[in-house]
């Protein structure tokens, strides 16, 4: 499953740790929004 402009990321400190995140300007800045940190459950919705 994919949605527009949310990035999806493997964490390796456990077996299934997974993560997604879109990229966001804030007060000017590029910085991360994370929005889903968790299993590979996550991936359910964005």
């Amino acid at each position: 499953m994919s949605a527009p402009r949310i990035w999806e990321m493997t964490r390796f400190t456990g077996p299934d740790g997974r993560a997604t995140f879109e990229w966001v300007k804030i007060d000017g800045t590029t910085g991360i929004r994370w929005r889903r940190i968790g299993t590979h459950e996550i991936f359910g919705e964005p």
